[in-house]
């Protein structure tokens, strides 16, 4: 691809600036705890994994939340 190519593409559309949703509470042990995030699958016994738009976060083995992002 030139340069020529890349910037007609890009100047077809903006990007907005991201916004905060949801802020994710905080470990008991601010120093050393640590978050712990994943894409939550399901399904059906026999049938394919489905990808959700759900994440889920693990607080330091504290506990474990579920956002839906999508």
């Amino acid at each position: 691809m030139g340069l020529s190519t890349l910037y007609a593409m890009s100047t077809g559309f903006s990007i907005e600036r991201p916004s905060v949703v949801v802020t994710l509470p905080r470990p008991i042990d601010r120093t050393t705890g640590r978050y712990v995030v994943s894409d939550v699958h399901g399904g059906t016994p026999g049938s394919r994994k489905r990808k959700r738009t759900e994440l889920a976060v693990g607080i330091d083995g504290e506990g474990l939340n579920i956002y839906d992002v999508g």
